[in-house]
């Protein structure tokens, strides 16, 4: 009997994640998925964490893998942050982990909202984590036996992100965006979205603009 691929889907409970989940369980010829969860030391772990199990508790999916790498963040710092090199130190730990498993591919769910110069160097930061991970551990079969990594949200405006997960009936209830709430200041992930923090404001334009109700608001009016 032929083996069955295996996809890694990086989440941490988002939207992206959540529509790239969607998409990989969605393909013609479905693969197994898992989804793997980065704790990065950042104040909103916890809250995400539960996003990414209630989200895998949805799809039916009980493969869920843990990265801790408190090395991104020196401390606990705000969502909104970014430390210097922290996608490719997370791309190379997470093909490094994929390739353990024995996954075929691993999906960065990155959205740029078409901004050409950030899709341009999160190509750039994808292409240099593959080539370094073939350089660094090659594995039986020379380049390209390690596992994939695919950015299948990449060039993706905000809007097509909502309009592909609507495509693929996606729980958007589910995905975390406030910057209050995954900061743990208004009570968990339960508490309803604060609509007014940076986030909150990007995620409602894009529903706005692609003239669809976002379930979150809906759910927890």
């Amino acid at each position: 009997m032929a083996r069955q691929p295996l996809t890694l889907v990086l989440n941490r409970g988002g939207l992206a994640g959540l529509v790239a989940t969607s998409a990989a369980l969605a393909a013609p010829d479905p693969p197994r998925v898992g989804l793997v969860f980065i704790d990065d030391g950042r104040l909103d772990t916890e809250i995400r964490r539960e996003a990414v199990r209630r989200q895998a508790d949805f799809f039916g999916l009980t493969r869920l893998d843990e990265l801790t790498l408190p090395g991104l963040f020196s401390r606990p710092t705000p969502t909104t942050s970014r430390p210097r090199l922290a996608a490719p130190r997370l791309l190379l730990e997470a093909l490094a982990h994929a390739g353990t498993q024995k996954a075929d591919t691993l999906l960065w769910p990155v959205a740029c909202n078409t901004r050409p110069a950030d899709v341009s160097r999160a190509t750039e930061i994808q292409l240099v984590a593959e080539q370094l991970a073939d350089l660094e551990d090659p594995l039986p079969g020379g380049p390209g036996a390690n596992p994939r990594l695919l950015a299948p949200l990449l060039g993706y405006s905000d809007q097509q992100v909502i309009e592909l997960g609507r495509g693929y009936a996606s729980p958007f209830a589910l995905a975390q965006s406030c910057e209050q709430t995954i900061n743990g200041h208004t009570g968990g992930v339960d508490a309803p979205p604060c609509r007014m923090c940076g986030l909150c404001r990007r995620r409602a334009a894009a529903f706005r603009t692609a003239g669809i109700a976002d379930q979150l608001i809906v759910s927890r009016v």
